[in-house]
Parts: structure tokens; C-alpha cells; sequence
């Protein structure tokens, strides 16, 4: 019997609105973050002071501008495969196919909406940078998976390992088009079990 394919897509538009977002975040935040530091320096003319609000706004600057460079690559780009599922196996951005025999373990990340800081939790969904709702694939040989694409799967390594595996991550839930998050969910746990795969986190 053949393997049922199942594949599913971003939506178009995905990584121009995350990037868009992020732009204009990092723009509110030099734009406050130059006048209060000035004001707050003004105020107590210490160097310190300059050093330490000026750090602040800095960082956040650089982490927003970070997000927007990274949010073509983060979200598979527009319209692009996110998961497909095969009689080879499952295949993923820039890991390419990882084949049924060298898959070891797959885990379902979903938090919900709300989980930790909300507003850490709303600037990440601002701007794309992170996501509650995604999936880690756990391999036998994660270097020999980065050595045949050249090194491109390392973009979506995962530095946790599973019993001394690393995994890729990978199929956020955000933007995922007809058939959705829980459709995928539903087809990758279906295809692991049939497989004999472990799946951590299972929702279905």
C-alpha cells in the first residue's frame, strides 16, 4: 500500500508581513528610544546612565532589526512549502527529506495563545520572530543530514537534544493555508505511527 501524500503550504504574503512588522517596530523604537535616552541622560548627566538606557534601546533595536532580516528565511518565505509527507518521508525547508528510517523521534510544540510573558509573547507575534505551535523532527545523524544540503539545514537546527540526537525545527503554525495546523498535526502523527515513530507533545 502507497503512502497517503500530504503536503501543505505558507500563505503568500507570510514573510513580507512579519518583515514589514518588524521594520516598523524597530523604527517606533529608535524613535522613542533616542529622545528618552537624551532626556534621561539630561536629567542625570552621569555617563552610566547614558550607558545603561542607551544599552537598553540598542538591544531591543538590534534584536527587532534581527527579526525582520530573518523573517524571509524564518517562515519558509511566501507561499512555500511548510511540511510535506511521502512514501520517502517527511520533507521540510532546507532539511530537505528526512527518510523514515533515520527519523528517530518527533515532538508537537502547542502552547496556546497565551504562555510565559504576554508581552514577550505579543512582540513575538508582532513580529514573527518565534512561535508557540511547531514541530521538532529528532534524527539519527543530524550532521549527515547538514553535510548532504550543504550546510543549509543547520538554519533549522534545534539545540535540544532528544538522547543525544539533534533535531530540526520546523512547520509553524503561523500562516500555514488549507490544510491547516491541526490537519498537519493530524497527518504527521497518523504517518509517525504508522512508521513506528515516537511522537512527543501529541495532540491528536
Amino acid at each position: 500500500m502507497s503512502e497517503r501524500r500530504f503536503e501543505t503550504y505558507y500563505a503568500p504574503g507570510q514573510a513580507t508581513k512579519y518583515a514589514a512588522r518588524s521594520w516598523i517596530v524597530a523604527a517606533v523604537v529608535a524613535a522613542v528610544g533616542i529622545p528618552v535616552t537624551w532626556f534621561t541622560f539630561a536629567g542625570n548627566p552621569q555617563w552610566w546612565v547614558l550607558l545603561v538606557v542607551g544599552l537598553i534601546f540598542a538591544f531591543l533595536l538590534v534584536v527587532t532589526i534581527a527579526a525582520a532580516v530573518g523573517a524571509p528565511g524564518k517562515w519558509g518565505a511566501d507561499g512555500r512549502l511548510a511540511l510535506a509527507i511521502g512514501e520517502a518521508g517527511i520533507t521540510l525547508p532546507r532539511v530537505g527529506t528526512l527518510t523514515w528510517d533515520e527519523l528517530y523521534a518527533i515532538r508537537v510544540v502547542d502552547t496556546g495563545d497565551v504562555h510565559g510573558n504576554i508581552a514577550f509573547r505579543a512582540w513575538e507575534a508582532l513580529t514573527g520572530s518565534s512561535s508557540n505551535r511547531f514541530m521538532t523532527f529528532w534524527v539519527e545523524d543530524a550532521d549527515a543530514v547538514a553535510t548532504r544540503t550543504g550546510g543549509a539545514a543547520n538554519a533549522a537546527r534545534n539545540l535540544g537534544p532528544l538522547d543525544g540526537r539533534q533535531g530540526f525545527d520546523g512547520v509553524w503554525a503561523e500562516g500555514l493555508r488549507d490544510p491547516g495546523w491541526d490537519a498537519t498535526v493530524a497527518a504527521v502523527v497518523e504517518a509517525a505511527d504508522r512508521h513506528g515513530i515516537p511522537v512527543h507533545g501529541r495532540t491528536q
